[in-house]
């Protein structure tokens, strides 16, 4: 989900997020993933659990500024992300990500979905390998949770079954320029039908402006 933070007590630790969806949820400082400074006012992407926020990011810095857009209210203005932004990214990339999650044995999130230890991981793989690039490490990161959070959908975690490891590289590289929806991330419709074709007529269709087409079999060994 994505909201922005609305409220934050630096004593007890505690803040708010108004969701993009309207609500209203309590969190708790040890949820931030990337602290920065004063929080209130900065927009975030999290999730959610017991109607609390939980693995909150902070979308910080030029990324952050490209992703706002002004909505005017009778009451005041609110200043929302917008995921139809993110930037695409070299497959090999998020591929860093997963190859560091298979290395540390938890190779199932798209599965069993992600949990804490699985999102500290990707974080340091990121950050590792984009040190001298905060916003494209923030882009991959932002691509990897959704592609996680889209194979919660039936259908796609019938075909992960199905297929196993040979659905992983076809599916990084969809998730790696798939344009994102504005509020729920990847569309799971859209992204079976993209992953189906992509897997039938056996083609990568990734080409970004940072590398030329890499080979499925090549994609997790970057």
């Amino acid at each position: 989900m994505h909201g922005r933070i609305t409220k934050f007590n630096q004593e007890i630790g505690f803040g708010v997020i108004e969701a993009d969806d309207g609500g209203k949820y309590r969190f708790a400082k040890s949820e931030i993933k990337n602290l920065n400074g004063h929080l209130v006012g900065h927009t975030v992407d999290f999730l959610l659990a017991a109607r609390r926020g939980k693995e909150i990011f902070v979308m910080t810095g030029t990324l952050d500024r490209l992703r706002r857009q002004r909505r005017l209210t009778a009451r005041t203005s609110i200043m929302n992300w917008d995921l139809t932004d993110v930037p695409a990214i070299a497959p090999s990339d998020l591929a860093s990500a997963m190859q560091a999650l298979i290395a540390d044995g938890r190779g199932l999130v798209l599965l069993r979905g992600l949990e804490d230890a699985d999102l500290d991981t990707v974080q340091a793989e990121l950050k590792r390998r984009f040190h001298t690039d905060p916003q494209t490490a923030l882009a991959a990161f932002v691509r990897f949770r959704h592609l996680a959070e889209v194979f919660s959908a039936r259908r796609l975690k019938e075909l992960m079954l199905e297929r196993g490891y040979a659905l992983i590289a076809p599916a990084i590289a969809l998730a790696a320029s798939l344009r994102l929806n504005a509020n729920r991330g990847f569309n799971p419709q859209k992204f079976l039908l993209a992953l189906q074709e992509t897997m039938t007529d056996n083609v990568v269709p990734i080409v970004t402006p940072r590398e030329k087409t890499v080979p499925d079999s090549e994609l997790l060994a970057a």
